[in-house]
């Protein structure tokens, strides 16, 4: 009996010890993040990969935030896509769980740092010391405001939500007041989030001031002439208007660049050397100093109020930039006048023409090509109403901005969009400003442009940055029609 008792025990071991290692099965794999590493800072929508190893299929694999769960995957490769515009700035534990074939689960984690910036404002004090008061307000792609910050004399503004939004555009908007009492509004209609607002504007401070009489000794009589330095330049009809020039600016390397029309249409320049040490002189002219100038033709076929202004950038001082000429024609063709090149390093033209309704604006990094380019788009206005502003393009462009004043109460507002958003409605912000009664229907249409510019960045604000002597950036086109 009790050989019978100890043979019970032992199968009773065998069978129990047989159950527990088929329970347990083979050793589980591994799985980690991949692309992603404890404590990275994430924004907009993060993606990464999960990589499993070791041990059997996977049915599935769930991660969590914060004990959340975010994303279930079960199709290799295992990605995952985290909007993180849904949540809150701040600290979150990303734990990835892998269901395994047997039942068995395996894990892993890392923190993680939630940091989305709505757009980042760039501000120089000293150009918003001019206005009495100064908010930016961000506004989701239903109009309805996620924050809103007043000015303070800061120079750089990161703007963020006190609350999540999942979309991932926002719109912003600066709305300005001068002494005046004139309210300037400027907004960016769906913007992708944690774009930059470059409010600086471009230092065009010439190195010294110069005060300048020219005087005319046996001249010809001309129809235009041209007055220049690198950093500031003047066009007149007649030597009674050149007269005195004051608060004339120039760099340190630059020279006095002068061309004139004669009555016979011909072009005459000449760099003179200017005496920087003096803040005022006084310079006489002759014809027998100068050169022929460059004769060249432009013409648009169909066009009207052709205009032209030309530019030289010089080989001494490549960050400024001589006025050489500014020629208008009413008709479809115009001459206009440059020097040969000895002193200058390349050009930079702005042309300007109506056509068919339209005022069409080109710039070129060079002399004005022979054949203007089209600008290739038009445009039906289906609702000129600011707080319901749509149209149909017919052609592409990269974006276009619709301009509204009321002039009853100085409100004049300018509404940038990407060119994907062909409508827009002006969400209800005036109430945060100083012109909280103000009804949208006081706002009237003035005029609509359309953009075409190589490299455009939606994510860059302002989207075109006309700025210092000459104003020209980009290449680029626009189009635009008086409403």
């Amino acid at each position: 009996m009790k050989f019978v008792l100890h043979l019970f025990i032992l199968i009773s071991v065998f069978i129990f010890s047989c159950k527990k290692q088929g329970s347990d099965g083979p050793s589980v794999g591994t799985i980690s993040f991949t692309g992603l590493h404890s404590g990275d800072t994430v924004k907009g929508t993060l993606s990464a990969q999960l990589t499993t190893s070791g041990g059997p299929s996977i049915n599935k694999i769930e991660v969590y935030a914060n004990d959340s769960l975010i994303a279930t995957t079960n199709t290799a490769p295992y990605a995952l896509k985290w909007n993180t515009f849904a949540v809150n700035n701040g600290n979150y534990k990303l734990k990835a769980v892998a269901y395994e074939s047997n039942g068995k689960q395996v894990e892993a984690s890392l923190d993680v740092v939630v940091s989305n910036i709505l757009v980042t404002l760039q501000i120089d004090p000293n150009i918003n010391s001019i206005y009495t008061n100064i908010i930016y307000i961000v506004t989701d792609s239903a109009g309805n405001v996620l924050t809103s910050v007043k000015y303070n004399g800061e120079s750089i503004i990161p703007i963020v939500s006190p609350h999540p939004d999942p979309k991932s555009r926002c719109s912003v908007f600066e709305v300005k007041t001068d002494p005046s009492i004139q309210t300037y509004i400027t907004g960016y209609m769906s913007i992708p989030k944690g774009g930059v607002w470059d409010l600086r504007g471009i230092n065009t401070n010439p190195d010294k001031w110069y005060n300048e009489t020219l005087n005319f000794t046996n001249f010809p009589s001309f129809s235009r002439m041209i007055v220049s330095t690198d950093e500031i330049g003047f066009s007149f009809q007649t030597p009674q208007q050149v007269g005195n020039i004051s608060n004339y600016g120039f760099s340190a390397a630059t020279k006095e660049f002068v061309q004139y029309v004669d009555a016979n249409n011909n072009g005459h320049y000449g760099f003179f050397p200017l005496d920087i040490t003096r803040t005022a002189t006084t310079m006489s002219l002759k014809d027998s100093t100068f050169n022929n100038s460059i004769k060249k033709t432009l013409a648009i076929s169909g066009a009207t109020d052709i205009s032209l202004s030309l530019y030289g950038r010089s080989s001494t001082n490549s960050f400024a930039y001589y006025l050489l000429d500014m020629a208008y024609s009413q008709n479809s063709d115009m001459t206009y006048f440059y020097p040969d090149g000895a002193f200058l390093k390349d050009y930079d033209c702005l042309v300007s023409y109506n056509q068919n309704g339209w005022n069409y604006f080109s710039t070129f990094n060079s002399l004005p090509p022979d054949a203007i380019p089209p600008f290739g788009t038009t445009a039906t206005i289906n609702s000129s109403d600011i707080s319901s502003f749509s149209f149909t393009p017919q052609g592409s462009l990269d974006y276009y901005y619709a301009n509204f004043s009321d002039v009853t109460d100085n409100v004049f507002a300018i509404i940038f969009s990407p060119s994907a958003f062909t409508s827009f409605q002006f969400p209800q912000i005036l109430k945060l400003t100083n012109i909280p009664n103000v009804p949208l229907s006081n706002f009237k249409p003035f005029n609509f442009r359309m953009f075409k510019t190589p490299g455009f960045n939606e994510s860059k604000l302002p989207y075109y940055n006309p700025g210092g002597f000459p104003d020209l950036i980009l290449p680029s086109q626009t189009a635009t029609k008086n409403l």
